[in-house]
């Protein structure tokens, strides 16, 4: 679509940009479409891609880019949904002590139709990102240094909502394998928020 759009004139002219936010989400095809266009792009063209990581984005397409870093926005939780967000975290605080059977109960609560359980799961998972981060925060004040386990949890993190949306993954076994790496990772590295 970018390309054929791309086809037509500027309007009056001018400079055209195309943004691609949330660029992390483009599956290997996709961004192995994007690389004539990024190699030769069209007199009077800049095409923008958004992502919170180079990382997440192929070798290919990174090297025919420019990056620019700008200051991490507010990643807090909107008001209307901060409520479910407090339950969730309290939930997340009792994670170590959990069972592997009350786990899955717990996963089993994103069962259901599709869009609504996909909706909670991605919820969970981004409430899930923001308190592992401030768990992480909070160790790294109190002297910690090794956060591999973490590290592990953030990437399963951002697995489970890629395969959400890309690959319409089953929402209850992406909860599953979240709660499994966020628990994994609490147990250790113990005392945290």
């Amino acid at each position: 679509a970018v390309q054929s759009g791309l086809r037509f004139q500027a309007n009056e002219g001018g400079r055209r940009a195309v943004v691609i936010a949330d660029a992390e989400w483009l599956n290997v095809e996709s961004q192995n479409a994007l690389l004539r266009l990024l190699e030769e792009p069209p007199p009077k063209t800049s095409l923008l891609l958004i992502a919170p990581s180079a990382a997440s984005l192929l070798v290919t397409v990174r090297s025919r880019c420019q990056r620019l870093v700008f200051a991490a926005g507010a990643t807090e939780i909107p008001t209307e949904r901060l409520e479910n967000a407090h339950a969730i975290r309290a939930q997340l605080e009792d994670l170590p002590h959990r069972s592997t059977p009350a786990l899955l109960d717990w996963a089993e609560t994103f069962r259901g139709e599709r869009a609504v359980s996909a909706s909670a799961l991605s919820e969970f998972l981004e409430v899930a990102s923001l308190w592992l981060r401030d768990r992480v925060r909070q160790r790294t004040r109190h002297g910690a240094s090794n956060f591999d386990a973490e590290l592990d949890a953030f990437s399963t993190l951002h697995e489970c909502r890629k395969a959400l949306v890309q690959r319409n993954a089953n929402p209850q076994m992406m909860a599953e394998r979240a709660l499994f790496a966020l628990r994994d990772a609490t147990r250790s590295a113990p005392g945290g928020p």
